[in-house]
């Protein structure tokens, strides 16, 4: 998942840059019917650069495309394709190649991609409660093809339907470790394959900074046992985000997210805390398990200039069970940061935060706000 946020980090920075083209009005694309590619179509090389505890420092290169599906079409947003290469401190691979498409006056938005990673990582086991001692290293190979169409239902709303194709080979597991032992379903290599659902309300005044309104998202996914795929099991997810405007200037970001699964997942595509978008504090994957629920609060604010800060406090725990859940069994994680305005009409920040959780820590460099 966080493979996909950097890249459309890339592609909002992307954003940032003119355009050729994209301000014609209608009568200026009517009168150049003969369609010169150089007025409709952008290449935006893009470097890139960042810092998680999962990664070290990672550097690589990305490139946007733009260009209109349809060169009459002025309403919706200009369509997009990157290429993404990652290398990290880490011996950390990912390669990309991912797809944004703006069809039909924007009724339409279709996303795909696919993506290989060589990622060491680390397993703490699964439960809320397992503890630092039970570490242990091992490295996957995943090869990822998704699809995502949606379609606009009405204003601010989008509904789709995902295909998705995950080709997962666990390698260099330690031999004494507990994926090595075959209790963890899912420390086998195989193939996850799975159909979705999808319903979205959008109501945010800026997909990249937004000061007011809000973003819901219910998904339904399902996995089966079907084709090549190995597993069968559902994952359901209901996000909740809302931005309210405090003294003008000032931003109060919300989030709330529930993630349930059914059947039998493999490990790595339980539900987890951690990371730089979900519990800033801790490792990502650092808890697992079958369900989730997290909130999250953040204060955004200018200081002078291109320079702003935000502080932050999330909580969040898993269970393998609904019913499992518990006020006292919550994760607490908290943390400031500071933010640098790359592009000022898009709101489009460079943001390093300092997080710590209970017995860990992360500093976080990135592209973009958290939620």
């Amino acid at each position: 998942a966080w493979t996909l946020s950097f890249l459309l980090c890339c592609l909002a920075l992307g954003s940032a840059a003119p355009v050729r083209g994209q301000e014609a009005t209608p009568d200026t694309v009517g009168s150049a019917s003969e369609g010169r590619a150089e007025d409709t179509s952008s290449l935006i090389p893009l470097p890139i650069i960042f810092y998680q505890p999962e990664t070290g420092f990672a550097f690589g290169a990305s490139a946007v495309y733009y260009y209109r599906f349809s060169a009459g079409d002025t309403i919706s947003p200009p369509s997009s394709m990157s290429p993404i290469a990652i290398y990290t401190s880490k011996n950390q691979l990912i390669l990309g190649l991912w797809s944004e498409m703006y069809v039909a006056e924007d009724r339409w938005r279709i996303s795909s991609g696919i993506s290989y990673s060589k990622f060491p990582n680390k397993f703490w086991g699964i439960g809320n409660d397992t503890p630092d001692s039970a570490e242990e290293n091992y490295t996957p190979k995943t090869l990822t093809m998704r699809g995502w169409p949606q379609k606009r239902i009405a204003p601010g709303w989008f509904a789709g339907f995902s295909a998705a194709l995950i080709d997962r080979r666990l390698t260099e597991l330690e031999e004494d470790g507990l994926l090595s032992s075959g209790l963890v379903p899912g420390a086998e290599d195989g193939q996850v394959v799975g159909v979705g659902g999808s319903l979205i309300r959008d109501g945010r005044d800026n997909t990249v900074y937004p000061r007011r309104g809000g973003y819901h998202q219910l998904l339904v996914d399902l996995f089966g046992k079907v084709w090549i795929g190995d597993y069968g099991y559902g994952r359901y997810t209901l996000d909740l985000r809302g931005y309210f405007p405090v003294a003008r200037t000032h931003v109060v970001a919300l989030r709330a997210l529930g993630i349930a699964t059914s059947g039998g997942p493999p490990f790595d595509q339980y539900p987890e805390l951690g990371g730089d978008r979900l519990l800033r504090g801790y490792f990502q994957g650092r808890y697992r398990d079958r369900h989730l629920v997290a909130f999250q609060g953040e204060y955004r604010l200018p200081v002078f200039w291109r320079f702003g800060a935000a502080g932050f406090v999330g909580v969040g725990q898993v269970a393998p069970r609904i019913s499992d859940f518990g006020f006292d069994r919550f994760w607490v994680a908290g943390g400031a940061g500071l933010r640098f305005l790359l592009a000022e009409q898009e709101g489009l920040n460079i943001r390093a935060d300092f997080a710590f959780g209970e017995g860990s820590s992360g500093f976080y460099l990135s592209l973009g706000e958290a939620f």
